[in-house]
């Protein structure tokens, strides 16, 4: 017997037992009204069912025994009553039929069900008078009643049956899937720090070098390298945060920003590659846009960067213009929308149902004369809806696009701040003389290491560094570091371990995670054991200037 069915027979029998009492108290009325011939017999069976039904109430354990019990006490007594009391007893017969079909199962439910049912016929044999209609009808009623009450119990046995292996079913798909998004979760953490990890070197070694003085034609070249390798980088970032957002683990943020400056810088990213192009590149504001709304910085361009990037990807003469216009106004909200037009190729009808889906380019030929992964639309999209808004697109076939999203912000009445790298920025710019302090950099990739020696050492610094947790920790037995650069997932002790254990001996020293986790849960987790930042790799300067004016103190 499967658990689900044990499990419907047990609630089954259960209920069966609590109507019994129910039932033998109804019986000891009958007995005090009406006084039966055999009151010892009538008083036994009725206790009895009180008893049993208490008992396998308060021992669940032995309830089947005592339904068991019940059958084989009760079954025999009801003709012996029917014999000795006539018609009387018979009027509780489809009522005592309920108890066998609850409370067991098999033969011995159709046996019981079977004797129950058939005691109407013996009132004949009794020497009770009786009325002969009464007793045909009662017959008849008795009997379709047992069938009717042994069809409906085995019916509703099987529908509780049928919901309980369904919610089982449903139960196991749900874990598959919470395995599968772990999974997911664990496989993009290992990929990420995997495919970073060369990367920070790569690029980090790129960028020291081009701080050197070169032949311009070897310049010419490592840029061109460098660019490879950005480029590299932003499909690594549209493949993790395509998977972040069908994970649910993309945070979006919402502080006061200025939308006119982040289009603007927007667009001066791409002026130098539409001029390349012959393009004209150019943003139109509403004057009627706040100067100070609520949103995400950091999403709000990677959408218009995408979407302007994709612009010029496609277009190859014209021009392509950023319009932001506010459609609609309230107190204290603007509803604003953003369009990226272009005069570009444009995208087939037939296309344009599918091009927000993952890995979708209008054909084929698209993907091998313009490349990219397919997923910077379906991005983009998803990013407005996860702030609130919709995305859509208008498009003609050689004629050009406009892609459309619209937001509606909460309008600010604090300071003005613009997205938090232009603040770093900000700052960087009016603290640009050197640094100077003892940084300890916990890397176990060699490469790392040099690319880390080297950059920080730019920037006025000492730095020591630790190939695991383990040596991090003995460094800090010998030595005072203002600041701690730990990377996560390392042999012997990783960064998690390493971080606990220095906090409970320096609980005010700086550690930052110099790592290539990415992902929600793993930089949450660094947060909670102590780590007073995250600083992503490959290195961003502007990040890591704004961290180190937040922890060191700079040469005068």
């Amino acid at each position: 017997m499967s658990l689900n069915s044990s499990i419907v027979e047990q609630k089954l029998r259960q209920t069966g037992f609590k109507v019994l009492i129910v039932f033998a108290i109804l019986i000891w009325g009958i007995i005090l009204m009406a006084s039966p011939n055999n009151v010892f017999i009538a008083w036994f069976i009725s206790f009895s069912w009180f008893s049993l039904a208490c008992y396998a109430l308060l021992k669940p354990a032995y309830s089947k025994t005592c339904a068991k019990v019940w059958v084989i006490i009760s079954v025999p007594v009801i003709p012996i009553l029917v014999l000795a009391n006539g018609i009387v007893p018979t009027t509780l017969i489809s009522i005592a039929t309920l108890f066998p079909v609850i409370l067991v199962k098999d033969y011995w439910r159709v046996f019981s069900v079977v004797i129950i049912a058939s005691s109407t016929l013996l009132v004949p044999f009794s020497d009770v008078p009786y009325d002969n209609a009464i007793w045909l009808r009662l017959s008849i009623s008795n009997a379709i009643v047992a069938i009717m009450m042994l069809a409906l119990v085995t019916y509703l046995e099987q529908a509780l049956l049928d919901s309980l292996n369904k919610s089982d079913e449903l139960k196991r798909a749900l874990d598959r899937e919470r395995e599968a998004r772990r999974t997911q979760s664990t496989f993009l953490a290992t990929m990420s720090h995997e495919i970073r990890t060369p990367m920070n070197g790569i690029i980090g070694l790129l960028d020291v070098i081009l701080l050197e003085e070169l032949p311009e034609k070897q310049r010419s070249n490592l840029e061109r390298i460098k660019f490879s390798g950005d480029m590299l980088h932003r499909i690594l970032n549209d493949i993790l945060d395509f998977s972040k957002l069908s994970a649910g683990k993309l945070l979006i943020e919402s502080i006061p920003i200025d939308i006119s400056k982040l289009v603007v810088s927007a667009c001066s990213v791409f002026q130098s590659k539409a001029q390349g192009k012959g393009i004209d590149l150019n943003s139109a504001i509403d004057s009627e846009l706040q100067s100070c709304l609520f949103g995400d910085p950091t999403r709000i361009t990677q959408v218009i960067t995408n979407l302007v990037d994709n612009a010029i990807k496609f277009t190859d003469k014209g021009k392509i213009q950023v319009s932001v216009n506010v459609v609609e106004q309230t107190a204290t909200e603007q509803t604003v929308e953003f369009c990226v037009s272009d005069t570009g190729i444009g995208i087939p009808i037939s296309s344009q149902k599918d091009i927000f889906s993952a890995f979708t380019q209008a054909d084929s030929s698209t993907a091998r004369r313009y490349g990219g992964t397919g997923l910077g639309l379906q991005i983009a999209k998803s990013l407005v809806e996860q702030m609130g808004g919709k995305m859509w697109l208008v498009s003609n076939e050689n004629v050009g696009s406009q892609f459309y999203f619209i937001l509606t912000l909460k309008i600010s009445d604090g300071n003005l701040m613009t997205s938090k790298a232009d603040f770093a920025k900000e700052m960087i710019e009016r603290q640009s003389s050197p640094y100077f302090g003892e940084v300890l950099v916990v890397e176990d990739n060699e490469i790392n290491q040099v690319v880390a020696q080297q950059i920080l050492s730019s920037y006025g610094l000492t730095v020591d560094l630790a190939d695991d947790g383990e040596q991090c920790i003995e460094a800090l037995k010998h030595k005072e570091y203002d600041l701690i650069f730990m990377d996560l997932h390392m042999p012997n002790m990783d960064g998690f371990e390493a971080c606990k254990i220095i906090r409970q001996s320096h609980p005010q020293l700086p550690i930052v995670a110099l790592t290539a986790a990415v992902l929600k849960d793993e930089l949450e987790k660094a947060t909670t054991l102590g780590m007073n930042g995250h600083l992503a790799k490959p290195i961003d300067h502007v990040q890591l200037k704004n961290i180190l004016n937040l922890y060191l103190n700079k040469q005068i």
